[in-house]
């Protein structure tokens, strides 16, 4: 499972995420280009909307977790989803870039309870929401070995309304957390961008999921991120961190695309 590092109650001695320079993010903000307009449906465990990184970054938001609060409660309990937002879209802080699309906007679909654990009805149901909501991406840093005929058919309509939907490939890798089989869902469907993840040297990581599935990889270990309560921060690792990074790319390109075609990238010229 994706695992934090460890926390800080500041960003005072802490350097900048290293993962937006090894990915060149600076080419598409040196142009102008910040996600604005942009909104991505995050399939996760809620969001800590007082975090600094994340404050104004709401559009709508639905729990379809078993945590046992109300459905408009998308707070988050865990951590993930809160990290995992702030890799997409953080504030500016301190005049420095922490998201990747810092002007982006979110839709909060909940499926994951305060121990990080959901069901494929509630990832499915949460994928659906996004859809409905017209979110421009879906990043979805939750998985299963299970499969589900539904979730299937929710990534498959997603991506044919030209949403498309990043999902993290796992933590099964035969390194550190030893499990025989590395394929997740919605990972290993055709039509979903599985992402793996590589270290600072560039080298995959032992714990990052290896199949024919992974389109992509992106750094994934000893990433910045926030934490939630009191504005703190994390370096955390795991695939569930690499895929924001690809999340948050896409938007930046979309937001270019549309600039430069006056159009959305699945409509006819």
């Amino acid at each position: 499972k994706p695992r934090i590092l460890s926390t800080y109650a500041d960003l005072s001695n802490i350097e900048r995420n290293y993962a937006l320079d090894v990915m060149r993010f600076n080419l598409l903000w040196s142009q102008g280009y910040t996600g604005e307009g942009m909104v991505i449906g995050v399939v996760d465990s809620g969001i800590d909307d007082a975090h600094e990184m994340l404050r104004d970054k709401i559009i709508s938001g639905y729990n379809f977790s078993n945590d046992g609060n109300p459905t408009d409660d998308i707070a988050d309990y865990h951590y993930h989803g809160t990290s995992v937002s702030a890799l997409i879209c953080g504030n500016y802080i301190d005049y420095r870039r922490y998201g990747v699309a810092p002007n982006a906007k979110v839709v909060v679909a909940k499926c994951m309870n305060a121990a990080g654990k959901g069901s494929l009805e509630a990832i499915t149901n949460a994928i659906n929401y996004c859809v409905d909501n017209n979110v421009d991406i879906i990043n979805c840093s939750v998985g299963s070995l299970s499969n589900s005929d539904n979730m299937e058919k929710a990534v498959r309509n997603a991506v044919a309304k030209g949403i498309p939907v990043v999902v993290a490939s796992g933590n099964d890798g035969n390194g550190d957390y030893g499990a025989i089989r590395e394929v997740s869902y919605p990972a290993a469907y055709d039509d979903s961008i599985c992402v793996g993840a590589i270290d600072k040297e560039f080298n995959v990581t032992a714990f990052s999921n290896s199949n024919e599935f992974v389109d992509f990889v992106a750094p994934g270990t000893q990433i910045l991120t926030a934490y939630p309560n009191n504005n703190q921060y994390a370096l955390v690792e795991g695939t569930s961190f690499a895929a924001p990074l690809i999340s948050g790319a896409l938007a930046l390109l979309k937001e270019k695309f549309i600039k430069d075609f006056q159009r959305y990238p699945n409509e006819a010229e």
